[in-house]
């Protein structure tokens, strides 16, 4: 029996990885960019937002840790979106993408080395129910 899985990763799948999967079925549902800062300020958080929202890119998350902040936007941001936030942000030069994969549940190991061994980070992982999967699945 095939089982649905949401898998977030960190970048894009390599080729490799397509080859390697093979026959499990694999949709790109969200696309994000994370923004890493200094901790900023509440002011400077909200300067920030607020730019965010000017371009009209979609917050999706913000999770402040001790030392930096994650903003998560909806998306790839292209470079003249990146150049906008130089000034305010570390690094953006990694994205999340959330990939889903139906797949048996006995391969889901095997898939799991097969990313990791081709340099994909696993962020997450978690069996989709089947009455929350997608349609069509």
């Amino acid at each position: 029996m095939l089982q649905a899985y949401d898998v977030k990763v960190l970048g894009p799948l390599p080729e490799a990885v397509l080859t390697v999967l093979g026959g499990a079925r694999i949709d790109v549902a969200e696309a994000r960019t994370v923004l890493w800062t200094p901790r900023p300020d509440a002011d400077r958080l909200t300067c920030l937002v607020s730019r965010l929202s000017a371009l009209g890119l979609e917050l999706s998350e913000v999770r402040r840790g001790p030392r930096h902040t994650e903003v998560e936007v909806r998306g790839l941001l292209g470079p003249s979106l990146q150049a906008a936030f130089s000034d305010v942000a570390d690094s953006m030069a990694k994205w999340r993408c959330v990939i889903l994969l139906r797949l048996p549940a006995r391969r889901l190991a095997e898939v799991l080395q097969a990313l990791t061994d081709n340099g994909v980070h696993l962020l997450a992982i978690r069996a989709i129910p089947p009455t929350l999967a997608p349609a069509g699945w």
